[in-house]
């Protein structure tokens, strides 16, 4: 199924600024809709204080929130060109995570910005590890240093067999189709016997792909797959999204958040 209907998550960071910026180049290049979502919680001081916050202040902690509303509508506006029969905006309450998580369950990619940029509010800001786990769908995380062509030109699929994998690639289908180089790269384990069959399902949709079985590195497996990104030049990265537990990722450490920290060119993942 093509990518026609794109999702960009805004939230006035300059992370998210620039996940707008390439999904809008995007959107433009394989000529789909686009939709910026901003979505805000209660401010935490009115949470936690609420009770004991006079009227006069409450009004200008909200008056805050929405300047910062329509700051965040300009910035989409000034990179987009503004609202058009191809291009969208919602505004949106509720805790970000689970607000964005449902939205995107009615469109073909969700796109946000990546890195550790903690310049927004909080109640503004979606944390990309829980959308990555809850989401649902693809997932695509641009950290601020990427420079990727508007549809990507050298993509490495990430393969090890599991569920998430297999939904990545087909979710990212679409854009291999577009692309000028494609490799498929296991890390380690005994998956590289089945590379053959992943590169006869891609050549069945018109992809000829270059597959590739690496050891695991000393840096562990996230390390070797952006090693092997780096060194191939990759504009993507498509990947199986928590296929362990994320609660075990987070308390012993793994592929997935290692590559969403650390990552330099954007991550299509799925759960």
């Amino acid at each position: 199924m093509p990518i026609k209907d794109i999702l960009v998550a805004c939230d006035g960071s300059a992370s998210a600024a620039h996940a707008l910026a390439h999904g809008t180049t995007l959107a433009k290049a394989i000529d789909a809709h686009l939709t910026g979502a901003v979505v805000h919680a209660i401010s935490s001081v009115l949470v936690q204080l609420g009770p004991w916050i006079t009227e006069p202040v409450e009004e200008v902690i909200r008056g805050q929130d929405d300047k910062r509303r329509a700051e965040i509508r300009a910035g989409f506006d000034q990179v987009t060109g503004g609202v058009t029969d191809h291009i969208h905006y919602l505004d949106l309450s509720g805790a970000p995570e689970a607000v964005l998580a449902e939205t995107a369950r009615l469109y073909d990619l969700l796109i946000v910005g990546g890195g550790e940029d903690t310049s927004g509010p909080r109640h503004f800001t979606a944390n990309k590890h829980e959308l990555a786990a809850h989401c649902g769908g693809p997932l695509m995380v641009v950290p601020p240093s990427a420079k990727a062509a508007p549809v990507p030109d050298k993509i490495v699929l990430a393969w090890d067999g599991k569920p998430a994998a297999s939904r990545a690639l087909t979710a990212a289908l679409p854009l291999m189709t577009a692309a000028r180089e494609v490799s498929v790269l296991t890390v380690g384990g005994d998956v590289g016997a089945h590379l053959d069959q992943v590169r006869t399902h891609l050549f069945r949709h018109g992809v000829t792909a270059e597959s590739v079985h690496l050891a695991r590195g000393s840096g562990g497996i996230g390390a070797t797959l952006l090693d092997e990104c780096s060194r191939r030049a990759a504009d993507l990265l498509v990947m199986g999204a928590y296929e362990h537990p994320k609660l075990a990722e987070d308390v012993f450490g793994g592929v997935t958040d290692r590559i969403l920290r650390e990552a330099t060119l954007p991550v299509l993942m799925v759960h």
